[in-house]
């Protein structure tokens, strides 16, 4: 069975960039430029539109190590804001804990600094936090733990692991960082299409709200007439007349149906 790192080096072949931010695995790209597989090495077909679309959006999660269901969180909060909604998206992302453990210089890669996180090692404004998204806001203070201040592992890395960027400023001596303000795009080193993400994110939205459009009942009295039924029958599709009856039902905890 192949180890753990091995298995974060495939998703970097098959994404075709380092998501992970490890030394490692940008040796691997380079000396392993092909997808992971039997026939990796040989012509891959042109991908489709939908295809760019899904691609980027499994490296917008790889780079910041979130779920679909977490992606899809963070979507609808930035679909309600001002910004453009890739914007908003990305900038949310990137002020997330643990990723600002990672861009101040902590840890070397975003899963050690997560768990560095939930591990209580990092305090935010001199109050402990564990969350790894928990949002960080712009002069807010990020310091490592006084009690961890003397483990050498972790000076040693906030010494040797620092990335040059303008909203991030570091001290050193008292093993902090403090965000400036919240970064622009361009300012965000993630190498992802993020208007494809937000299209993709789109596209599944309206293809929920469509297929609930499909479930309509006939007749104004739908509702008194299901109240009717008896309690062993609430759950059955042929006790209930819909303009496509012909297609499959789906029916939830809540006894809502809707059509696959």
């Amino acid at each position: 069975m192949p180890g753990k790192s091995t298995i974060k080096h495939k998703v970097c072949r098959a994404l075709g960039t380092n998501v992970i931010g490890s030394p490692s695995a940008a040796l691997t790209l380079s000396r392993r430029p092909n997808r992971p597989g039997q026939h990796g090495a040989s012509r891959q077909a042109k991908i489709s539109p939908f295809g760019q679309q899904l691609r980027e959006t499994q490296k917008l999660k790889a780079f910041y190590g979130i779920s679909s269901k977490q992606l899809r969180r963070y979507y609808d909060k930035a679909a309600m804001v001002r910004v453009q909604t890739n914007v908003a998206l990305v900038q949310t992302l990137e002020t997330r804990l643990d990723n600002m453990v990672f861009r101040m210089g902590f840890a070397g890669t975003l899963r050690a600094a997560r768990q560095m996180v939930i591990h209580c090692h990092i305090t935010v404004n001199g109050k402990k936090v564990n969350k790894p998204g928990y949002q960080i806001k712009p002069s807010d203070i990020v310091q490592l733990r006084d009690k961890s201040q003397k483990i050498d592992r972790y000076k040693d890395w906030f010494n040797f692991f620092e990335q040059k960027l303008a909203y991030v400023q570091r001290d050193t001596k008292k093993f902090s960082g403090t965000l400036v303000q919240i970064p622009e795009r361009e300012e965000i080193p993630i190498d992802v299409e993020d208007h494809l993400v937000v299209e993709f994110m789109a596209r599944w939205f309206f293809a929920f709200w469509y297929r609930l459009s499909r479930c309509q009942p006939v007749g104004s009295d739908f509702f008194q007439t299901h109240s009717r039924l008896p309690s062993s029958n609430i759950g059955s599709p042929k006790n209930l007349f819909f303009k496509s009856n012909h297609e499959k039902l789906k029916t939830n905890s809540a006894g809502i149906h809707l059509f696959l």
